[in-house]
């Protein structure tokens, strides 16, 4: 799978059918949603996770999903759900394993370029490292984040004897993980939490967001102090990729997948064949993904 696209909205003329962010193996290829607005922040970014998936032959795609607050437990369960529906391995986890998920990631990140390094320089690889073959060309892995401004309290604690936090191991996978195909997708309930989490050094880790319901004037330092014109109402959004387009643009987000977890086949009475629009690259469908209801204009 070389550089799936997440899939994140519509754009209002409908050309192309939907429009994401390139998840390349460079800095700053992770995507944070940023906003209060509930609904269409886990329509994006479920939407964002299950195209990729899609996109990825299966177990190509390796998940983990933290629930931070309880309130995005079921969302986290639906998006698993339908992500192994494509063959690839997903987990949920509880807000508690917050802490522990960041680690592990950071944790893989590391031997992940220890593993390439060896293999690239003829270094036997030793039992710690990964092997050549998963560092080089192993699953990709995403870490899903909803909620992660309420985990701030837990991740600026710093763990014994390293005195290393979890808001150091954050930074350390938007920072390298890319490079080694680790990539953060996440949703922040603002921008400046985003900011806050990420500190002044980082802030261009995050090189695509996706804004609902922010202040334009909200946006300006994350469009590279450029002024943002585009909407952010309800059932619009506002896409903006410092490496794929020069300006912010308005879109309309998928909205949530529907159903409980478990369901076979469907997920809230929605066949797995009801889909709205075809991606290239997409195996079968986009799995059920919708715009906003009262959107009306698509193909198909």
């Amino acid at each position: 799978m070389a550089e799936p696209l997440a899939l994140v909205g519509v754009p209002l003329d409908l050309h192309p059918a939907a429009v994401g962010v390139r998840l390349s193996p460079l800095p700053g290829r992770n995507l944070a949603v940023l906003g209060p607005l509930r609904r269409e922040a886990v329509g994006a970014l479920q939407a964002a996770v299950v195209s990729i998936a899609g996109q990825a032959a299966p177990g190509g795609v390796q998940v983990d999903i933290v629930a931070v607050t309880a309130e995005t437990t079921q969302a986290a369960d639906v998006l698993a759900e339908r992500v192994r529906a494509f063959g690839q391995p997903a987990q949920v986890h509880p807000p508690a394993a917050l802490r522990r998920v960041l680690r592990e990631t950071s944790d893989e990140v590391r031997m992940r370029e220890e593993s390439s390094l060896a293999v690239a320089t003829g270094e036997p690889v030793s039992g710690d490292r990964l092997p050549g073959d998963r560092a080089a060309g192993g699953p990709m892995r995403l870490l899903v984040l909803f909620a992660a401004d309420a985990g701030r309290a837990v991740l600026e604690a710093k763990e014994q004897p390293a005195r290393r936090s979890g808001l150091d191991d954050l930074r350390f996978v938007t920072r390298r993980g890319p490079g080694q195909r680790v990539h953060l997708l996440g949703w922040w309930r603002g921008p400046g939490r985003l900011l806050d989490d990420l500190g002044p050094m980082h802030r261009d880790d995050v090189g695509a967001w996706v804004a609902v319901g922010v202040p334009a004037g909200d946006l300006f330092s994350l469009a590279g102090n450029r002024s943002v014109t585009a909407g952010t109402s309800p059932n619009r959004a506002v896409l903006f990729d410092r490496h794929g387009h020069a300006e912010a643009r308005t879109i309309v987000p998928f909205s949530p997948l529907r159903g409980q977890p478990g369901a076979s086949g469907s997920l809230g009475g929605q066949r797995r064949s009801d889909h709205v629009f075809s991606a290239p690259g997409v195996r079968g469908d986009t799995a059920g993904i919708r715009p906003v209801d009262h959107w009306k204009g698509l193909p198909g």
